[in-house]
């Protein structure tokens, strides 16, 4: 009798134990199951913010693609610029050109006038000296 005492009590202690071991399980697997709850929302959370950096990373893109090409753009348009630059000195030397030539045609038409002139006089002298004759 005195060892059913003994193993009764300590069946009664292993079941105790054992009825530990099972509430301190189940309190783990609660704990467990709300940490498993927390990774996902945590590793939604992650995706989540993986893809606005992606939509940001290919905004960028698009904006670096943009700014090449309007640099492209705006290159295109100084040589552009430069080209008609070269353009307009190089009709600035004709134009300068030109007028100097005009100048010239100008001092000989004068020259010419006041020779003509003289003339007409010297034929009016004549003219007149002839009446008087």
């Amino acid at each position: 009798a005195e060892e059913l005492g003994e193993a009764k009590a300590q069946f009664e202690g292993l079941e105790c134990k054992l009825e530990e071991l099972c509430q301190r399980l189940e309190e783990q697997g609660t704990v467990n199951a709300l940490q498993g709850r927390e990774l996902k929302a945590a590793q939604r959370a992650l995706e989540d913010q993986g893809q606005r950096h992606r939509g940001r990373l290919n905004e960028l893109h698009s904006e670096s693609h943009a700014a090449r090409a309007a640099r492209d753009r705006l290159a295109q348009q100084e040589l552009r610029a430069s080209e008609l630059s070269a353009e307009l000195l190089a009709r600035k030397g004709d134009a300068e050109v030109t007028l100097k030539q005009l100048a010239e045609q100008r001092t000989r038409n004068l020259g010419l006038l006041a020779e003509l002139e003289s003339k007409s006089h010297e034929a009016d002298d004549a003219v007149a000296r002839r009446r008087e004759l």
